[in-house]
């Protein structure tokens, strides 16, 4: 089975990890969590850090990939950094490499209108002036989580 992504993708500070916490309901860095989307309720590996974040260094794109295909789950929820800030790359690798891997990116909401995503579709949205809950609720409508 295909893993499915979905993306909060953003700058440093852009309140990924905040939305992803209101989408998910998921308190720890990263784990299993269930989202009721509007058809049914799905078990996702939610990843709060970008791995460009995890462990100071960051993870690789191709380690990140390793490690979620051993995950069981078919559904992630994860946040990556458009414009990295560490010595890993930017958003759009790490996007390469899931298609590489066969990854089906089936929706990506974009924080930052400078990102460049390898020509994939996104929505965007301005979070600078507005709350996380509120971008959530936006996000929310957008992927069809209840």
């Amino acid at each position: 089975m295909k893993k499915k992504l979905y993306v909060v993708l953003g700058k440093s500070n852009s309140h990924k990890s905040s939305v992803i916490r209101c989408l998910s309901g998921c308190r720890d860095t990263r784990g299993d969590w269930e989202i009721s989307m509007k058809t049914s309720k799905e078990i996702f590996y939610v990843s709060i850090t970008s791995p460009q974040e995890r462990n100071q260094l960051g993870v690789s794109p191709t380690d990140f990939v390793n490690i979620l295909l051993k995950r069981k789950e078919s559904n992630i929820l994860l946040a990556l950094q458009s414009i990295s800030n560490t010595r890993q790359p930017n958003g759009d690798v790490y996007f390469k490499a899931f298609i590489k891997a066969g990854f089906k990116i089936e929706t990506i909401a974009c924080f930052d209108d400078t990102a460049n995503m390898c020509g994939l579709a996104f929505e965007s949205f301005n979070t600078n002036d507005i709350p996380s809950n509120v971008t959530a609720g936006y996000v929310r409508k957008l992927w069809q989580f209840i």
